[in-house]
């Protein structure tokens, strides 16, 4: 019975011994699963990490853009209305010149037909007096020929 019992001692002691080795086995394959998962977990948090450095990077390059393009945008929309604005201010000198060049001939224009007027007035005023002064000389020349005839006549009648 002794034998039994050391028997039952020894084969109890392997068995608590290979118990312990069973857990000390499952311990290391929970910690090396446990280290395993850890590694994965470390790893996709830098590939997170990573992913999210360059989303960083992108949404500033973005952004950037977004602001390069808006300040081309505005420099354009600043050009364009320069432009546009010298073009107005073109446009009102064209009609400035327009309406200088017009007041001009429209000048002009009056003073030759002023002249036209007045040359007309005067070529008149001459013909006028011309005639006037044809009208008195006829006038002259029959009162003088009446006159002569008269005196003609009243010479023949005092010869008589």
């Amino acid at each position: 019975m002794y034998r039994k019992y050391l028997k039952y001692l020894h084969s109890d002691a392997i068995k608590k011994e290979m118990d312990r080795r069973d857990e000390i086995r499952k311990d290391q394959l929970v910690l090396d699963r446990a280290e395993i998962q850890a590694k994965k977990d470390i790893e996709r948090a830098k590939n997170l990490e990573k992913k999210s450095l360059i989303r960083e990077e992108i949404s500033r390059e973005i952004k950037r853009k977004e602001k390069e393009k808006i300040r081309k945008l505005k420099l354009r929309a600043l050009k364009q209305e320069k432009k546009i604005r010298e073009i107005e201010e073109r446009k009102k000198q064209r009609l400035k010149e327009i309406v200088a060049n017009s007041k001009i001939k429209s000048e002009r224009v009056r003073q030759k037909r002023l002249m036209l007027v007045q040359k007309s007035r005067k070529k008149l005023v001459n013909i006028l007096w011309k005639r006037i002064k044809k009208d008195r000389r006829r006038k002259k020349l029959r009162r003088e020929r009446e006159a002569k005839k008269e005196e003609f006549k009243q010479r023949i009648i005092q010869d008589k």
